[in-house]
């Protein structure tokens, strides 16, 4: 019986190269074949354009070229009405495969807040409430109140509660607190003078009693109630002496 003859260097070296020889014929198969073959199995298309369209329409739209649309996502926006598309990922005219996922960005319309109840508050923290709500103050009106302090909001033209948006300017109206006068210096002035300048000043003016003076004048008022500088609501009357 014939003994198997050694493997040589040389026969190993013909093995190798003929396994190398198969690998590169099967790599080569795999690049110019088998890839081209499957790329080209996957359809290539254009990305329709659906900004300004209605969300509805736009995912009905992609959704037939063979798009996969995820979730919208929703944003205020005071330019564009509700359920538009403002955005697209991938943009208008991009070649993508079929089954492409496709993001859209859809308008929720332009922010609303609930007016705050401003009533009884100062105009700086009626100013400072809004801000934080990025809203801005209106005009303000001043009006005498003989029940609410000065500097106090009385009412504002928007009621408290309503839903508004972040453009409307709420306009307040604010106490200065009671209606007052400011009773004028008689003291030292004739009575006709004082009478005249009391009238100017819409108040009335009583004679208290008359008193000799040796000091003024005959009808020279010496002495007046209330004090000049007090304040007093209108049609007050000040109470005057008058010299003989």
């Amino acid at each position: 019986m014939n003994a198997s003859k050694p493997t040589t260097w040389k026969g190993f070296g013909v093995y190798t190269a003929i396994l190398i020889g198969c690998v590169c014929v099967v790599g080569l198969l795999v690049d110019h074949v088998l890839l081209p073959m499957i790329v080209d199995s996957t359809t290539t298309l254009e990305i329709p354009n659906v900004e300004g369209r209605h969300v509805d329409d736009a995912i009905v739209i992609l959704e037939g070229r063979g798009l996969v649309v995820m979730p919208p996502h929703e944003q205020f926006s005071a330019d564009v009405k509700p359920g538009i598309v403002i955005n697209q990922m991938p943009y208008a005219g991009a070649t993508v495969k079929e089954g492409r996922r496709v993001y859209l960005t859809v308008s929720k319309g332009v922010e609303t807040a609930t007016m705050p109840d401003l009533r009884g508050r100062t105009v700086r923290e009626a100013r400072l409430t809004l801000l934080r709500m990025g809203m801005q103050l209106g005009g303000v009106t001043y009006v005498h109140n003989d029940s609410i302090p000065s500097e106090t909001i009385v009412s504002q033209s928007i009621e408290p509660g309503e839903k508004v948006t972040s453009d409307r300017i709420p306009d307040i109206v604010v106490s200065e607190g009671p209606d007052a006068v400011v009773v004028p210096s008689l003291v030292g002035l004739p009575l006709q003078d004082a009478q005249a300048l009391i009238g100017q000043s819409m108040l009335s003016l009583v004679v208290h009693k008359r008193m000799k003076s040796s000091a003024f004048e005959p009808n020279v008022v010496l002495n007046q109630t209330p004090q000049a500088d007090s304040l007093v609501p209108p049609g007050s009357t000040v109470s005057v002496v008058v010299a003989e």
